[in-house]
C-alpha cells in the first residue's frame, strides 16, 4: 500500500460504517418521514462553534473542512456532495430543510442517498448546533 493509500483508508472505512446503517436489508434505506411543515415548537437554537466540532467530525469528510463539497471521499461519492457554501442554493432551503437533511438523511429527503442520517447518533441539541454552523457556511465571507 502506498502512503495515500493508508491515509485514505480511515476515511473510507468512516464513510462505510457512517453509510451502511442506512440501509436495510434490500437497500432501500430508511423511508421518508412526512414532515413537511416544521412542529410548531421548532426553533432553530443552536451553537456555530460546537457545530464546527461536529462538522469536523461527521461532515467533513465529504463536504470538506470548508463545506465546498471538496473532501476526501468527494471524487468517490455519485452524486458528489453539496457545496454548503453557496449562499443561492443555501437561501433556498430553510432552517428545517436543513436540520431534516442532517437528522433524517439525504435519502428520507429525496437527495443523495449516501449521505447518512444522525438522527440516532446525535442528540437534539447537536443537530441543532450541526445546522446552524452549516447555515453560516453560506453568510461568512470567503476565506
Amino acid at each position: 500500500m502506498n502512503r495515500r493509500s493508508v491515509l485514505l483508508l480511515p476515511a473510507v472505512l468512516a464513510a462505510a460504517l457512517l453509510w451502511a446503517p442506512q440501509q436495510s436489508a434490500a437497500g432501500a434505506g430508511p423511508a421518508p418521514r412526512e414532515e413537511s411543515a416544521p412542529p410548531a415548537d421548532f426553533a432553530l437554537a443552536g451553537d456555530a462553534k460546537r457545530g464546527a466540532g461536529l462538522f469536523r467530525d461527521h461532515c467533513a469528510t465529504c463536504h470538506g473542512a470548508g463545506g465546498r463539497g471538496d473532501g476526501l471521499l468527494a471524487g468517490h461519492l455519485d452524486p458528489p456532495p453539496g457545496d454548503l457554501t453557496r449562499r443561492e442554493r443555501m437561501d433556498s432551503r430553510s432552517d428545517w430543510h436543513l436540520y431534516r437533511v442532517i437528522r433524517d438523511g439525504g435519502r428520507a429527503m429525496k437527495l443523495s442517498p449516501v449521505m447518512p442520517a444522525f438522527g440516532e447518533r446525535l442528540t437534539d441539541q447537536e443537530l441543532h448546533d450541526l445546522t446552524v454552523f452549516t447555515r453560516a457556511l453560506s453568510t461568512r465571507p470567503p476565506t
